[in-house]
Parts: structure tokens; sequence; C-alpha cells
């Protein structure tokens, strides 16, 4: 039965996560295990997250993370919905800030753009991730930790490797296009 060691970093800029991830990245050596990160919805007093991808991806990845036979280091990165979608409220009213933007989506190896996410962390960087929809499907999840080696790099035709990340190749990537999403990122 695997160790599964979990962490939970709520941030607010983006070096706090880099020096949380340098720390425990090191634990992780010593440890020799892997690490993962997840970033979900956040979760109310009761434990119900606003997130229902987030609700029903979690049981699915635990019960993934259950099934391996190394031990792992998870770390948790809860977001809260109106800082996620950049409302802000003031005085009784909210309203939206289209500029406003997430630590995890201006994150230079995250670059978040759907929760859930579940990202592989190595030697500082996210490898590769499993987006939104896809952390609920117990195959890929299944695969995305069993055996990540195996698993191709999606891309969608006419999106270069090195342009995986660009606005026009997310904006498809994001649509839900392909079956499984797994991106290996370099």
């Amino acid at each position: 039965m695997p160790v599964v060691q979990t962490r939970e970093v709520a941030v607010d800029q983006e070096e706090q996560f880099d020096a949380l991830m340098v720390e425990w990245e090191k634990e992780a050596d010593e440890l020799k295990c892997h690490i993962y990160v997840l970033v979900q919805g956040a979760k109310d007093a009761d434990g119900a997250s606003w997130c229902g991808d987030c609700v029903t991806a979690e049981p699915v990845i635990f019960a993934a993370l259950a099934q391996l036979k190394e031990d792992v280091m998870l770390v948790e990165c809860p977001v809260g919905r109106n800082k996620y979608k950049g409302i802000e409220c003031a005085d009784g009213a909210c309203y939206l800030n289209k500029g406003s933007k997430h630590p995890y989506k201006t994150h230079k190896e995250l670059g978040l753009t759907a929760v859930p996410t579940l990202f592989r962390w190595a030697k500082g960087k996210a490898v590769s991730k499993l987006v939104e929809g896809h952390c609920s499907d117990p195959a890929a999840v299944a695969a995305f930790f069993q055996n990540e080696s195996a698993l191709p790099a999606v891309r969608t035709p006419g999106c270069p490797r090195s342009s995986l990340r660009t606005a026009e190749c997310e904006a498809v990537l994001g649509a839900g296009v392909l079956n499984l999403i797994v991106l290996v990122l370099s």
C-alpha cells in the first residue's frame, strides 16, 4: 500500500507557490517519491466545493492514488470561486473584473485553464497535466498515475509542440475536442 503524503497550499502570489514547491521537492527527493499537484475548487465549512467537476473528480483521483504501488506526495491547491473567476465584491455588490488573474492562471509552469487540473511535478516544472472532466475519468487518471511515459503528448493538428500553450491552441484544447488531454510540457 502506498503512502500518500498530502500538503495543502493556498497562495496569493506565484512566488509563494514556487518557494513551497522547492521545499517539498527536496523532501520528495529524499523520500524518493513523485510529486503531483491538484488544483481544485476550494471547499466550504461543510466540505462542499463550488466546482462540480472537482466534486466528481476528487474520489476518482484518490481511488487511483490508493492503487499505486509507490509513495507519492500530493500538493492540493484549493482555489476560491470568486478569485478564480475574477469576481470582486465590495459593499454588497459583486462585479467581474476581467483584468483580474488568479496566480495559478498566470504561473509560468501551471498556466491553469480549468479546475480541476492534476499536474505531475518534477525538477521545478509541471511535466504533464490532466485537465477538468478528464480528471473524473478513472481510466485516464489511472493511466496518468501508472504509466505516464506511455502516454503521448496530445496536440491539436496545426499546433506545433513549441506553441502548445498559445491562446489559439489552448482554446481548441480547452474546448474538450480531444478524448484525453495529457500535455507533456518541455
